[in-house]
């Protein structure tokens, strides 16, 4: 169970850096760049303090996903800012946290993990829990209908993420040097696929500015918090590992109750540190997330 609480612990502590961006002028996409480096560093150290002789060494499988992984970790992020720019932080919330249903079904249908009846309500109602934290007056005014592909993308983009780290854990990525050269390289592919999204994705026709375009922004702050970002990054998905490595609940079970922690967890943050208003829906929603997490025992 520790591990679950380290793993919530160190999503939260990345949304409080990610709240700072803005706070102090923070270029986003150099930011995360520089966060998957870091990230990717904090794997090299690791393995140099707890396997210092242990080689470098994956499947071909395993670096398959690996390298997939990497790509997907910045490219959903692009989709969540894009979705974010277009319909606003709670249509993102719910498109990313909705995804829980992916590592989930996926488990029971590949793996053969059980599912008895109070599991699948709880799935059920996880997903009503995420909608109802999520929530805001303007959550369902999708007007610009043709950009409705990205919180779409969202939705199956970060569905596959969780899915991937299953599959890679039962089969491929099971050894603690696997699993370490798997949480460090995944940033590093992350890394590299930025620095190539940066070259190759062309300018909008209609403003001539490339996707990143960001003005006003700080190059201090934005080393120092992208950097930041990186370690509790890097860890998150260390813990992660661990917490399926535990076997304290099936698979899937254990993605549901990180997503519904994160929930939870960060909307309480919102409230103590940052003084957001939560109404009457919202404090519905963080009651179904925990009873939820009660129907997982």
């Amino acid at each position: 169970m520790i591990f679950i609480v380290l793993a919530t612990i160190t999503s939260v502590l990345m949304l409080l850096i990610l709240r700072l961006f803005e706070k102090y002028k923070v270029h986003t996409f150099y930011a995360l760049m520089l966060n998957y480096f870091s990230a990717f560093v904090c794997g090299l150290i690791n393995k140099w303090i707890f396997l210092p002789d242990a080689e470098i060494h994956l499947s071909a499988a395993a670096w398959g996903i690996t390298i997939i992984e990497g790509i997907l970790f910045i490219t959903v992020f692009y989709w969540i800012a894009q979705t974010t720019r277009y319909y606003g932080m709670s249509v993102a919330a719910v498109a990313n946290k909705m995804s829980l249903i992916f590592p989930v079904i996926s488990a029971f249908i590949l793996f053969n993990e059980p599912m008895q009846v109070m599991h699948w309500v709880g799935l059920l109602l996880a997903l009503i829990s995420v909608y109802l934290v999520s929530y805001a007056d303007y959550s369902l005014q999708l007007k610009q209908n043709k950009f409705i592909i990205f919180p779409m993308l969202v939705f199956v983009g970060s569905g596959v993420v969780d899915t991937l780290i299953n599959l890679a854990n039962k089969t491929v990525v099971q050894t603690d040097t696997q699993q370490l050269v798997f949480t460090s390289f995944v940033y590093a592919f992350a890394f590299i696929t930025g620095w190539a999204y940066l070259k190759i994705i062309p300018a909008d026709k209609q403003t001539g500015k490339k996707f990143y375009y960001q003005t006003l922004f700080d190059w201090k702050s934005t080393i120092l918090l992208g950097l930041s970002l990186g370690v509790p990054n890097y860890y998150n998905l260390f813990f992660i590992i661990q917490a399926l490595n535990s076997k304290i609940f099936p698979s899937g079970q254990i993605f549901m109750i990180l997503n519904l922690s994160n929930v939870i967890v960060s909307a309480l943050v919102g409230v103590l540190l940052f003084k957001e208003k939560l109404k009457w829906i919202n404090w519905l929603g963080i009651l179904c997330a925990v009873m939820t997490i009660l129907l997982m025992r």
